[in-house]
């Protein structure tokens, strides 16, 4: 009983490695434009967690502890091949083929296309590099071993990647659902109840606030010009002002093009139909 209990334990441990390892590709990214990267850039709002240098350091709260965003400055990523940075922006594998903590939002940045990815990716080795170690992450006991982060990618749900701009700018660049969509036990977003509004940390895990519901919120009762007016300067119709997380986001809209925050406004807009 004992050595066929003991060969279960050894299969099932064998079963999951195998099923949580990090399965990296070997991609050719097309050449990358530096300029369209920096749009690229503000639009996926890079620097409301990695700072406006880019070096990193903003905490991030969450039930499973506390992340803190990277350096991703050149002095980081120098030695990075743009196969790893695919990788990483897609998959969540790092250059060392370890699980990323979903912290990062690789569930949404998966839709990117080539050409953004690689358009980023020259931004970033082209900003000025700022040379600053990136602060430990400081997670509960179960949290700090990355390989169930490999249970977690394979359990995730799935959905469709958007078609139009508007929402390729929303749920894929902007990755927005990671606020205002709620989330299972497990931290994995609820597709099915997409922009229904979702729980936001403060400074702790035991400090939330509420992202709202995009779908039957105050927004949806604005019309396209009044979405976009918000996105440019932050003021609602009745005259309030953005708070909170929106502010940076709100920095990072209003710095678009306005075609893109006029798409953005009828994806919006969209959800209500």
């Amino acid at each position: 009983m004992w050595r066929a209990l003991s060969i279960i334990i050894v299969l099932s441990a064998a079963i999951f490695w195998l099923a949580t390892q990090p399965r990296p590709v070997v991609i050719e990214l097309p050449h990358g434009n530096a300029e369209n990267g920096e749009m690229v850039a503000i639009a996926a709002g890079c620097a409301s967690c990695h700072g406006a240098d880019l070096s990193g350091g903003k905490a991030i709260a969450s039930p499973f502890g506390t992340f803190y965003a990277p350096n991703i400055t050149p002095y980081a990523l120098q030695h990075w091949t743009k196969s790893q940075f695919f990788n990483a922006m897609i998959y969540g594998n790092s250059p060392d083929n370890k699980h990323l903590y979903p912290s990062f939002p690789y569930s949404s940045y998966q839709d990117m296309n080539l050409q953004d990815l690689a358009d980023l990716e020259a931004y970033l080795q082209s900003v000025p590099s700022v040379e600053k170690a990136n602060t430990p992450h400081d997670l509960n006991m179960m949290a700090k071993w990355r390989r169930p982060a490999g249970v977690w990618k394979l359990l995730r749900g799935t959905k469709p990647a958007p078609i139009e701009r508007g929402g390729y700018l929303v749920e894929t660049l902007g990755h927005c659902q990671e606020c205002h969509t709620p989330r299972n036990a497990l931290g994995h977003l609820i597709y099915k109840r997409s922009f229904e509004g979702g729980v936001v940390y403060g400074l702790d895990a035991k400090v939330t606030s509420k992202a709202p519901s995009l779908i039957t919120g105050d927004s949806a009762d604005w019309d396209k010009a009044e979405l976009v007016e918000y996105f440019t300067s932050g003021f609602t119709p009745d005259f309030d002002s953005a708070g909170g997380e929106m502010v940076e986001v709100i920095e990072n809209l209003s710095r678009l093009p306005l075609k893109d925050r006029e798409a953005i406004a009828d994806y919006i807009l969209s959800l209500n139909k």
